[in-house]
């Protein structure tokens, strides 16, 4: 059992089946993105997970280990992986959804079993050793808020991933092309977000009478 995240009963009867409603995005990583800041992800620790589906699976739910017992968009393998199925099952879903993939990420991450090896404790500290870093003390709680991609792409690699060969350079290259990209990702939705509230503030007028008085805000700063 040392190799799996173990879930309880408890920690199963949490999930929220009334979250499976769809995934917001235009491709499989961006819908991964999407789905970790929503749960309260920093940026940084969703591109670190990122980074880790990078190498996994190249973001792909149905992709299979060659030559391997890997399955899905984080390569699960062994009892992890049949609790994947048994998740999917439950839900009346394929094994190879990503929105069940994710649901199912999460709740494995939100486990006391995943919690003690984040924090290094309970002699998973090695895990952690081998790319020279510490567990961080509040868990996956400090994992959540962390602001240091590379930090995030560590820990989750020797707390949830634990491959054998982990290849570490692949990991940590990918991290430049996904902050840029979703840094970007992230100044849009906030635009559309401000302009989403001003119109809902001025219902009664035009985008354009909205977008001109945005104009004028921002010169009277100036």
């Amino acid at each position: 059992e040392g190799m799996y995240t173990i879930i309880t009963d408890e920690e199963k009867s949490k999930v929220d089946t009334s979250m499976f409603s769809g995934l917001p995005g235009t491709d499989p990583l961006d819908q991964v993105y999407n789905f970790l800041r929503k749960k309260g992800c920093s940026h940084e620790a969703a591109i670190g997970i990122l980074a880790n589906a990078h190498q996994e699976s190249g973001g792909d739910s149905s992709k299979y280990q060659v030559g391997g017992p890997g399955r899905g968009i984080l390569q699960w393998e062994g009892g992890r992986f049949n609790r994947l199925m048994e998740f999917a099952d439950q839900q009346g879903k394929g094994w190879t959804d990503l929105e069940c993939q994710l649901e199912f990420l999460w709740l494995e991450l939100n486990t006391k079993d995943m919690n003690e090896r984040m924090k290094g404790g309970s002699g998973f500290g090695s895990n952690l050793a081998k790319h020279n870093i510490t567990g961080h003390p509040q868990g996956f709680e400090g994992f959540k808020s962390t602001t240091d991609a590379e930090y995030a792409t560590a820990l989750f690699e020797g707390a949830f991933e634990r491959a054998s060969i982990p290849m570490m350079q692949n990991r940590y290259g990918a991290i430049p092309e996904l902050d840029q990209r979703f840094k970007e990702k992230s100044k849009v939705n906030k635009i559309n977000g401000l302009l989403e509230w001003i119109a809902n503030q001025e219902s009664g007028k035009s985008s354009n009478s909205i977008l001109r008085q945005i104009g004028r805000a921002s010169c009277r700063e100036r």
